[in-house]
């Protein structure tokens, strides 16, 4: 009787046990942040400070959209500049056909940033570091 009664309360231990698991082990999963919506950067290019507002759209990894560049100091005011180029997670690498224009940068793991370098050589911007966060 002794003997049973112990496998009784051991089994009940058990099985309290297995219903109160406050385990503390956490997954990390890879995610895939969206490009999709408003981004916008300040950079400096020389002396002269200004904003690039890009509106972004993703259709299986391939981007779309619309940029707006504004650096008031050169004059420089160009808006509806049409973009293409590819998203795979993390790297973004756009085009700015129109203005000569090129991104290449690398998405935040928590999607609320991505930064990298922009290239307009028809506006005579060089290699400016660009930190664009989504609005």
């Amino acid at each position: 009787m002794t003997k049973l009664l112990s496998l009784i309360l051991i089994g009940v231990a058990i099985f309290a046990i297995s219903c109160n698991n406050n385990s503390t082990s956490t997954t990390t999963t890879t995610t895939n942040p969206s490009i999709v919506g408003t981004w916008i950067a300040t950079v400096t290019e020389s002396i002269a400070t200004g904003t690039i507002t890009l509106v972004l759209t993703d259709s299986s990894n391939i981007v779309g959209g619309m940029a707006k560049i504004s650096v008031p100091l050169f004059t420089i005011n160009d808006s509806n500049i049409v973009i293409n180029g590819t998203y795979n997670y993390p790297n973004i690498t756009l085009n700015l056909p129109s203005i000569t224009g090129s991104y290449t940068g690398t998405m935040a793991a928590d999607g609320k940033s991505f930064a990298g370098t922009f290239n307009a050589s028809s506006l005579g911007i060089t290699n400016v570091n660009a930190v664009f966060t989504k609005q």
